[in-house]
């Protein structure tokens, strides 16, 4: 599956969250993705901190689509397998008579 077709698939990812850990130097993604709630995935140290420098810079400039759009964007890449089978459920379910 290319980026495209991913980036097709995403209506089925909400609320997407990112948080620190205990340790202060790691954070956590977690999102819903088709109205199930994912567990917790710890972001890497490259993500970790291009994700301040996104938190640093929307707090300047307000710009909140900013900050979704780089949040989903992780999500994307951290829960691509579980984006692609809640894609192919739809695609089921979509085939599905009664």
């Amino acid at each position: 599956m290319d980026r495209n077709q991913l980036t097709d698939n995403t209506q089925v990812i909400t609320d997407v969250v990112t948080y620190p850990g205990l340790n202060s130097d790691e954070r956590y993604i977690h999102c819903s993705i088709g109205g199930i709630r994912q567990p917790a995935k710890k972001l890497s140290d490259e993500d970790n901190e291009r994700l301040s420098a996104v938190v640093n810079r929307v707090r300047e400039t307000k710009d909140w689509s900013e900050s979704r759009s780089f949040r989903l964007s992780l999500a994307e890449k951290y829960y691509k397998t579980e984006i692609i089978s809640a894609a192919q459920g739809q695609e089921l379910a979509r085939g599905f008579k009664r």
